[in-house]
């Protein structure tokens, strides 16, 4: 939140996962700036380039087999191929949903995802290292990928 009040553009792109992204403070803080497109990962990734290309930084914030699995051309042509400025957080990456089975696991989506060129890929795996990482994202321009499991998530907001 600190960089958007010293005025960096920063535009997060959600399908329909506020609550998993936990990113209510910002809502609050800042009414109007979050897009969220619903149940619709191809347009998150989508909007999020587009709005990328117009000189605002996007962040999407999705379950990481979503992300990863559904949007997968979108990423590899509107982010990858256009060398945008979107920063890709996969939650809970791995099998760290747990009990919420296959549909809600993502083991492949590091492999996947180092076939694309223009892209930084990260697996953070503790809070500190999702907190390093969450600052470096915001330091450089380009595309990232960033999927911290839950044990890695927990308390980087912090």
């Amino acid at each position: 939140m600190t960089r958007v009040e010293n005025g960096v553009d920063l535009v997060p792109v959600v399908a329909d996962s506020t609550s998993t992204a936990k990113i209510a403070p910002f809502i609050k803080q800042f009414p109007g700036r979050l897009v969220n497109v619903g149940i619709a990962e191809q347009s998150m990734v989508g909007m999020a380039a587009g709005l990328a290309l117009g000189g605002k930084v996007a962040v999407t914030c999705n379950a990481a087999p979503f992300l990863i699995s559904r949007a997968n051309e979108q990423i590899k042509v509107d982010v990858c191929y256009n060398n945008t400025n979107v920063k890709l957080f996969g939650l809970n990456a791995g099998a760290s949903y747990g009990p919420l089975a296959s549909t809600h696991h993502s083991i492949d989506d590091l492999a996947v995802m180092r076939g694309f060129g223009n892209i930084q890929i990260f697996a953070p795996s503790t809070p500190r290292e999702c907190r390093q990482i969450i600052d470096y994202a915001h330091r450089v321009s380009g595309a990232g990928l960033y999927p911290p499991g839950r044990q890695g998530a927990a308390g980087a907001a912090r």
